[in-house]
């Protein structure tokens, strides 16, 4: 393949530079597959062909600047290795797949493509070629996001969806919240009180408020017991995306 990579040739795909978003510089964030103590967010490259998708696209991935920045144009093949992810636009698209997305996935980048539907034959079509994954245009900033992070941490649909199996599996006569569970997870990577208070940006006080009423309904009363029916239960620790997502709610009366 030539220099000049097929992404960025005048008249064909281009990324459209990103929109400022201040964000909070003391507030932790990382990418994901990488250690806790890297902030970075995640480097996303979006191509589209059409303006008005590309500007909604950087739009909605810039609402969280701690978590994904939108790059701008790539001027060398060789940069293709610097980005976590790209988000590739076939909304409108008829016929033949675009050359330029068999180049990015020979290159190893992970690709999420946009498409019209939900489900379609382009979108069976794309994911037997091997992209991360696609999603369609009725989504939210969160969504997108959360998305994004999935494809740079090379996770499937169908492993998210095992691990909602297993979540809701954990919780079935248990009464447990959606946050208490995602703290029981945290509790079984050995995570301490205050590093999960940081993670999820809570009081520690909430925090041990939340563990009380969870060890109660689980009938647990130390954290290695804990730990173990976290184990059991084949619970992993939830990603940045996913920890930021949880609604919030009232800490338990305990």
């Amino acid at each position: 393949m030539s220099q000049t990579s097929s992404v960025t040739r005048p008249g064909r795909l281009v990324a459209l530079p990103p929109q400022t978003t201040s964000g909070d510089p003391g507030s932790p964030a990382r990418p994901i597959g990488e250690s806790p103590t890297i902030a970075r967010p995640l480097r996303a490259l979006v191509l589209s062909k059409h303006e008005l998708v590309r500007a909604g696209l950087t739009q909605l991935l810039s609402s969280d600047a701690r978590r994904v920045s939108v790059v701008e144009r790539l001027t060398q093949a060789g940069d293709l290795r610097s980005l976590d992810v790209v988000v590739f636009d076939l909304s409108g698209h008829l016929g033949a797949l675009p050359r330029e997305l068999p180049v990015l996935l020979a290159k190893r980048v992970p690709v999420l493509v946009l498409t019209a539907h939900e489900r379609s034959y382009l979108t069976e079509s794309v994911l037997a070629l091997g992209v991360a994954g696609t999603v369609h245009l009725n989504l939210t900033a969160e969504e997108l996001i959360r998305a994004v992070e999935l494809a740079a941490a090379g996770q499937s649909a169908a492993q998210v969806a095992s691990r909602h199996q297993r979540r809701e599996a954990a919780r079935a006569g248990t009464q447990l919240t959606e946050r208490e569970l995602s703290i029981l997870e945290l509790v079984g990577t050995g995570l301490n009180n205050q590093d999960i208070a940081d993670r999820l940006h809570l009081s520690i006080n909430t925090v041990k408020t939340y563990i009380r009423s969870a060890y109660r309904k689980i009938r647990v009363t130390r954290r290695a017991e804990a730990v173990l029916w976290v184990v059991h239960h084949r619970l992993d620790p939830p990603f940045a995306g996913q920890t930021r997502a949880c609604t919030a709610e009232p800490p338990p009366a305990v």
